[in-house]
């Protein structure tokens, strides 16, 4: 028998059991303390901030015989550009279950959305990625990506709505097609930029040719992230160079240099990711040597199917 009891900050270590169990199967899984991970679930995320208002009566973790097998984290979701004035939409934010458990996925989808649909709300939503709340990439290549938790969601009346390709690379290869880089000046700043109420400072990295900006890149070091100072991996928000710049090399100038810095502070691996129809992004980053690692799926519905 499935018990459900309330998600909290005193319950999410049995929350983060079943976080750790999937480790093998997100590619954005990060090696968090359960500390960490507790503040993860109540605060702000970290890397797109936004206005998520975690609702009690729709998280509970799902126990069998005394043991955790799964969990959900729900909500309403307002403040930013995708939901209008005055309107919120209501929001999965992450589930997690034990392999194979699509019947707990079942279970917790369900309660999760008859305890938000008591409130009025203008559409639903799941692992909004956009808005930064795909909590460790929820929707991994593993079980969670496969079944448990898809079919459950699309039997609800959810339909993917947007996918992003999560590339990860630990080596560049290749070179520039062209080596005419001597006049370009590089400014690096530390902690340079944060998004609006934002909680993590980014650094980033500008390119000037004769005055002009010709490319940049905001980065920054997950260890930032996850308070874990043996984490070994850089996040890459964006990468840029400009129209009139393109094809002289600049976007390898750009990972060169990115890369050389943090190699120097113990980086060995750079993750990112892109839209699915952002084709010349794409083949640039397998180019260098990034490999495909993973699928991101964003999921919305007008209104849900309890039957």
């Amino acid at each position: 028998m499935i018990e459900l009891t309330p998600l909290s900050e005193d319950s999410a270590s049995e929350a983060w059991e079943t976080y750790q169990a999937c480790a093998g199967d997100v590619s954005y899984y990060f090696d968090i303390a359960v500390e960490r991970f507790a503040a993860s679930l109540f605060e702000p995320p970290q890397v797109h901030p936004a206005s998520f208002h975690h609702v009690a009566e729709a998280s509970v973790i799902a126990r069998e015989t005394g043991h955790p097998v799964g969990w959900i984290q729900a909500g309403y979701l307002d403040g930013v550009a995708s939901v209008p004035p005055g309107e919120r939409d209501a929001l999965i934010r992450g589930v997690f279950v034990e392999p194979g458990r699509q019947d707990v996925a079942d279970r917790l989808l369900r309660h999760a959305a008859t305890a938000l649909a008591r409130d009025p709300c203008r559409k639903w939503r799941a692992f909004e990625h956009n808005c930064g709340y795909t909590f460790a990439a929820g929707m991994g290549r593993g079980p969670q990506r496969m079944t448990d938790v898809v079919l459950p969601l699309k039997a609800l009346g959810f339909q993917s709505e947007e996918d992003n390709h999560v590339y990860a690379g630990e080596r560049l290869e290749g070179r520039p097609q062209r080596d005419d880089h001597a006049d370009i000046d590089i400014q690096f700043l530390p902690g340079g930029w944060s998004e609006v109420n934002g909680f993590v400072r980014w650094d980033q990295f500008y390119f000037h040719e004769h005055g002009q900006t010709v490319g940049y890149a905001t980065v920054v070091p997950v260890s930032r992230l996850t308070d874990s100072p043996t984490e070994e991996t850089l996040f890459m928000k964006g990468i840029a160079v400009s129209p009139q710049c393109q094809r002289r090399g600049i976007g390898y100038l750009i990972m060169r240099t990115v890369w050389d810095h943090y190699r120097k502070h113990g980086i060995n691996r750079i993750l990112l990711n892109t839209g699915d129809q952002n084709f010349v992004a794409q083949k640039f980053y397998r180019n260098i040597g990034f490999e495909l690692t993973d699928m991101i799926t964003s999921y919305d519905a007008e209104k849900l199917t309890m039957d």
